[in-house]
């Protein structure tokens, strides 16, 4: 299987509906790996895997919001909310951004 196949894979499991596939794509959309890097489709993809409850999409989103990234406008209110949602689920990037951030 190649890498294109294996990425129309993972859109296919992310427009389906599955939380970690839509963490993935986000994922590889904010970094670049495997496509042209994308912060506002990564951002899209890592609300979807958070509004479906998957607790790193939550600290993916949250920490792209807190002062903005890139093309991202800052979001802050949400940026914490999801963060903090994120360490309640014990994401322990989510609870080390909280206990630096006292």
């Amino acid at each position: 299987m190649s890498d294109r196949d294996d990425l129309s894979q993972l859109i296919d499991l992310a427009e389906g509906g599955n939380p970690f596939a839509q963490n993935w794509l986000g994922a590889k959309l904010a970094t670049g790996d495997g496509v042209q890097q994308d912060l506002q489709q990564a951002l899209y993809w890592y609300l979807k895997a958070a509004n479906a409850g998957y607790t790193h999409a939550k600290w993916n989103a949250g920490s792209m919001l807190i002062d903005g990234e890139g093309d991202i406008a800052p979001n802050p209110e949400l940026g914490m909310q999801l963060i903090e949602e994120a360490a309640q689920a014990n994401e322990s990037s989510a609870c080390l951004f909280l206990a630096l951030s006292l």
